[in-house]
């Protein structure tokens, strides 16, 4: 006959581990595909290449935009394609989301870059630079360059380039169902290029930034260990110092 203490001491350790399971499950968050898109030339029509010359401070170009209910308190985005940049231009890009109320919250890491990376011309603050190929001689015609020009876009257009980037945002949930007014948010995608127009009087548009064959995820979670949970405070989508 087995000690009534020795029972307890059982049913404590299986408590022990439920409790542990149901936490780690609540901290799993499990994530919600909201959308999954893809452009080719089937959806944007002609070759199905996407590209501009405006720089980042003029705004960039928008590229993608897509207006759900996203009813929980964390959003992701995933963004991934092949891309050219002429010249040895930057190709950069930009997420963002913007609510029911008109506010737009540019995605993190982006958000919190407020400072230029590299000698400023390549990683532009609130942006995320993609692509940049080094440019060398004087011009394409007076000196060989050492690198590729395999469509005919000069010196540093090396085409068909994997590209790609994640961001996050902890927003306020969309309301849904019957008994309220619902909401949506729209999520924002922008391309930029640097250094843009060459000669603004004329219109040139020599550097250029290009895509293709892009997809397009956007999934969402609740914040797990969020204090009405019993844990310390949100922790999905916060900043990360160096070890």
């Amino acid at each position: 006959m087995k000690s009534p203490i020795l029972r307890g001491l059982k049913i404590l350790a299986l408590s022990a581990v439920l409790v542990v399971a149901a936490i780690a499950a609540a901290n799993a968050a499990p994530l919600q595909r909201l959308s999954a898109d893809f452009q080719n030339n089937t959806t944007i029509g002609g070759d199905g290449e996407i590209f501009t010359s405006i720089r980042p401070n003029e705004g960039g170009l928008l590229v993608y935009s897509k207006t759900l209910s996203v009813p929980f308190k964390v959003v992701y985005i995933t963004f991934s394609a092949q891309a050219d940049s002429h010249h040895g231009s930057a190709l950069l890009m930009q997420a963002s989301v913007t609510d029911s109320l008109g506010v737009t919250k540019v995605c993190e890491p982006m958000a919190g870059q407020t400072g230029a990376g590299g000698d400023g011309s390549s990683l532009f603050p609130r942006w995320m630079t993609l692509l940049k190929l080094p440019i060398t001689g004087l011009t394409d015609s007076t000196t060989p360059p050492n690198n590729c020009n395999d469509g005919n876009g000069g010196s540093a257009d090396c085409h068909d380039s994997t590209i790609m980037f994640s961001c996050c945002e902890q927003i306020t949930p969309d309301r849904v169902g019957e008994d309220v007014v619902p909401t949506t948010h729209t999520v924002k995608i922008k391309l930029a290029d640097l250094p843009g127009f060459l000669s603004p009087s004329t219109g040139s548009t020599a550097n250029q930034a290009f895509y293709e064959r892009s997809t397009i995820y956007i999934d969402a979670t609740g914040n797990a260990g969020e204090e009405e949970e019993g844990g310390g405070g949100p922790s999905l989508c916060t900043g990360h110092g160096f070890p």
